[in-house]
């Protein structure tokens, strides 16, 4: 795949180590809906999870409640 580098950015991980990191856009598509967001780009091979949403893509638009899971029907 390929996409446009909009920039490189300094990024804190949890335990506060510092990379910089190539900034790209993207589309996100949640239950029906898509819009354009910004991503940074890291090998997440060996985490548990290949991608992690921020809270910038989704202001505005969702609530996260931590105490439920899966409440979006999948749409085919």
């Amino acid at each position: 795949m390929h996409a446009p580098l909009i920039e490189k950015r300094t990024i804190r991980s949890s335990v506060g180590h510092e990379t910089i990191r190539p900034v790209v856009c993207t589309s996100l598509q949640i239950s029906g809906e898509k819009w354009p967001i910004e991503i940074t780009l890291v090998n997440r091979d060996v985490m548990g999870f290949r991608m992690l949403l921020g809270r910038e893509a989704i202001r505005g638009k969702y609530l996260v409640d931590p105490e439920k899971s899966f409440l979006l029907n999948h749409k085919t």
